[in-house]
């Protein structure tokens, strides 16, 4: 089945509203909202960057062995919350800490600008460059994620009944095969 983004409140969305730095009046919300529902222009230079890296950040992705399979997809609509909507960049099978084989939506986030990269860097090297396993409870978790990413992951996880989610932090890439 195909579905419109339009009349859901997407992950990306939820992320921003639940983690306004002000309140929300109701006539900017009715903006916001329509402005991601209608507009013409979603994505910002940051964006068009990151949705370039994701196929190689991707690629780098499955080749991990906790990583079975890596699969394409759309606009999620939540069973139990009609209005409720995300678009992970993928959907993955992992297997969990315990060795289960398990789904979790998957969200890549390039860092582009200097003090973002330098941040990734930093938390990359402190982690040996390994992959960084936690839950939204861990102390580390703040470290790899902002409040906006971390809301996003939840509601994809809310959205698909999932108990996992991977979200890969990745730099801008210097070709076709490297995120």
């Amino acid at each position: 089945m195909f579905l419109f983004r339009g009349f859901h409140i997407t992950a990306t969305m939820a992320g921003r509203i639940l983690n306004a730095t002000s309140d929300i009046e109701d006539g900017q919300m009715i903006q916001m909202l329509l402005g991601s529902w209608f507009s013409q222009t979603r994505s910002t230079e940051q964006m068009r960057i990151g949705t370039k890296n994701e196929d190689a950040v991707l690629t780098a992705f499955r080749s991990y062995n906790f990583v079975t399979d890596v699969f394409s997809c759309g606009l999620l609509e939540s069973k139990n919350v009609p209005w409720l909507a995300a678009s992970p960049d993928a959907i993955a099978i992992i297997k969990n800490p315990n060795g289960n084989k398990v789904l979790a939506p998957v969200e890549v986030k390039t860092r582009v600008s200097t003090q973002r990269i330098a941040e990734a860097e930093k938390n990359a090297a402190k982690y040996n460059n390994k992959v960084i396993i936690c839950g939204l409870h861990c102390n580390n978790v703040d470290e790899v994620m902002n409040n906006d990413h971390a809301t996003q992951i939840m509601i994809q996880m809310s959205t698909t009944s999932l108990q996992y989610a991977v979200y890969l932090a990745a730099t801008p890439g210097t070709s076709n095969t490297k995120g």
